[in-house]
């Protein structure tokens, strides 16, 4: 894992902190970027709806 130094918004990290109770400024920081990735890689797929032709079941796929 790489280290970075980086400026950070005092009072971000710190709400972050008091929402993810007990978390490092670490985990804070990288549970975000998590959550940044799957908000844009879910809105890249809603912005393919009705573009593609899908003729299956996830849900009982995956039962």
């Amino acid at each position: 894992m790489a280290k970075t130094n980086i400026d950070l918004d005092d009072k971000l990290i710190k709400e972050a902190m008091k929402l993810n109770k007990g978390k490092t400024k670490e985990e804070v920081v990288n549970e975000a970027l998590r959550e940044y990735i799957l908000g844009v890689k879910n809105r890249e797929l809603l912005d393919m709806k009705g573009k593609i032709y899908w003729d299956d079941n996830l849900n009982e796929k995956y039962k």
